[in-house]
């Protein structure tokens, strides 16, 4: 397995969205027609209006006027094929509060893409809970803070994985991106499950039209894990780490993704069972019970993993802050209350409410970035 690339599959569970870190513009950047979204391409564009017209269009964008009614002006049958780089449907109750739409990463071909870094990123997490749960180690304050007097994890980084990039054991895990087809696209709206003021609800304040991979689109990506350059560095007391059970082969590493993934699910449930007669938390218990017995059905060589926006606090971190094993939360040396006065602003304003206090999800309850990967 160390000399070759294998092929996994990966299956979207629910829409997964990796930001460009750009934000399109409404009648500027995108136009909407028939429950549908469309990128606008500047070229096409200006052949229907005609470069001697670029002032007006120019005008009508500092308006803030709907472009699209100036495009059928011009052209009375126009289309959105006929003015954009790439169309996909739209799912928005509300799509007339939204001004923006969140693009999702493209490579440079134009294809929809999860970075392997973004899934190396998951896994990551993944494997720093199994590890702290092998370690067992009650950190203690100034473990946690760097040479400045700030909270940092490097300390915990360099026990479980290294101390420095260069000895870092996940440099050994390798991984290929994962290219979609723009046909894979759709634009929804993501929302948030908040606890204000004891009530639950879901809170459209910060809608964010977004642009995602939708739910069952397939593709696949290569991965492999160098062993075979792990056990030189070892040989070469270059890295001090022997190589762990729980990467020896894939089978053994998606085992450990998928129970990390079974767990936080559960917990989840767990969590919200108290509220769960509430609309919106019945909905998003819903989903967590059909992701969870999706992991439960995974065989050896598949495993369910959660990516990249709107996975939460939770799935990003693994939450092993809260685990009292792991940091301690009560006594006079509260260090729990110290790292989430830092974690979330302006915390002495929810110091009643619990931590985290917020789950991202769309408009109709489905949560996003759960993917299914299966060893080829």
């Amino acid at each position: 397995m160390s000399k070759v690339m294998i092929s996994v599959k990966l299956k979207t569970l629910t829409p997964l969205h990796i930001g460009s870190g750009r934000e399109l513009a409404r009648d500027v950047e995108f136009i909407e027609m028939n429950n549908k979204i469309g990128v606008i391409d500047e070229k096409k564009t200006l052949e229907i209006i005609g470069e001697e017209n670029i002032g007006t269009w120019v005008a009508k964008i500092e308006k803030q006027e709907p472009l699209l009614d100036y495009l059928k002006m011009r052209k009375t049958d126009v289309t959105l094929g006929d003015v954009c780089k790439y169309t996909m449907p739209l799912f928005a109750k509300n799509f007339r509060l939204v001004r923006t739409l969140k693009e999702q990463l493209h490579d440079g071909m134009g294809r929809p893409l999860i970075p392997g870094s973004s899934i190396k990123g998951a896994i990551r997490t993944a494997l720093l809970n199994y590890s702290l749960q092998q370690l067992n180690h009650n950190w203690k304050e100034n473990e946690l803070k760097n040479r400045w007097g700030r909270f940092s994890d490097k300390e915990i980084q360099a026990r479980i994985f290294g101390k420095d990039p260069n000895h870092d054991f996940m440099r050994f895990v390798k991984l290929g991106d994962a290219l979609f087809s723009n046909a894979d696209l759709i634009a929804l709206s993501v929302l948030s499950l908040n606890y204000l003021f004891e009530r639950t609800k879901r809170d459209e304040k910060f809608l964010q039209l977004t642009e995602t991979i939708g739910a069952d689109a397939e593709t696949i990506f290569r991965m492999k894990l160098d062993l075979e350059l792990w056990q030189k560095n070892i040989d070469f007391r270059e890295i001090r780490k022997n190589i762990p059970d729980f990467v020896k082969d894939l089978p053994s590493l998606f085992k450990v993704l998928n129970e990390f993934t079974a767990e936080l699910l559960q917990n989840e449930i767990d969590f919200w069972e108290e509220d769960k007669n509430l609309k919106p938390v019945e909905d998003y218990l819903q989903q967590c019970t059909m992701l969870l017995n999706a992991c439960r059905k995974c065989s050896d060589n598949e495993s369910v993993l959660r990516l990249g926006h709107g996975s939460g606090w939770m799935f990003m971190t693994g939450g092993w802050v809260k685990n009292p094993a792991f940091i301690k939360d009560q006594g006079r040396d509260n260090l729990y209350d110290k790292v989430i006065d830092k974690t979330r602003p302006n915390n002495f304003r929810y110091k009643e409410h619990f931590f985290p206090k917020t789950r991202r999800m769309d408009e109709d309850g489905e949560l996003m970035g759960f993917v299914k990967l299966t060893i080829e």
